[in-house]
């Protein structure tokens, strides 16, 4: 945590001497009108008015993913239709986790888009990932809805019961979210006997193995909050294989929940910590 607040201190130092296209105080940064950011996969997230206004040094409850450099937590949440309310059309096997573990990361899987984020950053600071897997059952089968870009109706329902599962009850589905990421950045262990990451996010991993075309409803696939705090990926991408693929489609989303936008339309967008 002294590392990155050290990172900080010496950004606003930067900021303080070099011209800058962004804002530097918190006044200004509200008249940034991120709802008009060219949006494809990435959505502004209800509460946003709330981020990246703590003025302290450490990172507050809304301060999940400020600045891609150190040690993040990612809760990974496997999605398991039961057939109470959807039909169940898609069941995770093993060998499908195993997959989509790999493809993150996990169980000796593709750490490509980790090397390609560090090689990325100018100054080569080492980013490190650690893990929490859970698989929850929930009444509905999300991949046969619409995606929460057009619409967070279902969203809302399959979210807010796989946390709810997990013990946080309390709040809207971003609440309780939010209330898990930051439960996981104070306590999942890296190293032995330690416990706390700088940042942290979940993503929520649905099964599209048996899907026709394997989108959701509204012709979407991954998507992910801007800054956080959760992304969403179906395991299978349509017309890849396994595992390569997914790979590259959760470094994607990753920018994103570090508040990278995508300038599909050629438009110069400015965004994150440093309005760059």
């Amino acid at each position: 945590m002294k590392k990155i607040f050290g990172i900080f201190i010496c950004t606003l130092l930067i900021l303080t001497t070099i011209p800058s296209q962004g804002s530097n105080t918190i006044e200004e940064k509200k008249e940034i009108d991120y709802k008009m950011l060219y949006k494809n996969d990435v959505i502004i997230p209800p509460d946003f008015e709330k981020m990246g206004m703590n003025l302290g040094p450490d990172p507050g409850y809304y301060d999940l993913t400020e600045y891609m450099i150190g040690r993040v937590a990612i809760g990974i949440i496997f999605l398991e239709s039961d057939g109470t309310i959807d039909p169940s059309t898609e069941d995770w096997t093993q060998q499908e986790k195993d997959t989509a573990l790999g493809s993150l990361g996990l169980a000796g899987g593709y750490l490509q888009w980790v090397n390609w984020f560090n090689s990325e950053n100018m100054n080569y600071h080492v980013l490190n990932i650690y893990a929490e897997v859970h698989t929850i059952n929930i009444s509905y089968e999300p991949i046969i809805h619409p995606s929460g870009v057009t619409n967070d109706y279902w969203e809302k329902l399959y979210v807010s019961e796989a946390l709810g599962k997990m013990g946080y009850t309390t709040g809207d589905w971003m609440q309780r979210v939010r209330d898990y990421n930051n439960y996981l950045r104070d306590n999942i262990e890296t190293l032995p006997g330690y416990y706390g990451t700088d940042w942290a996010f979940t993503v929520f991993l649905v099964d599209n193995s048996n899907d026709a075309d394997g989108l959701f409803s509204d012709g979407y696939h991954a998507y992910a909050y801007l800054g956080g705090p959760f992304t969403v990926c179906p395991h299978l991408v349509p017309g890849g294989p396994p595992g390569p693929m997914l790979n590259s489609v959760f470094a994607h989303e990753m920018g994103h929940i570090f508040y990278a936008t995508d300038e599909y339309n050629g438009v110069t967008e400015y965004s994150g910590y440093l309005n760059a």
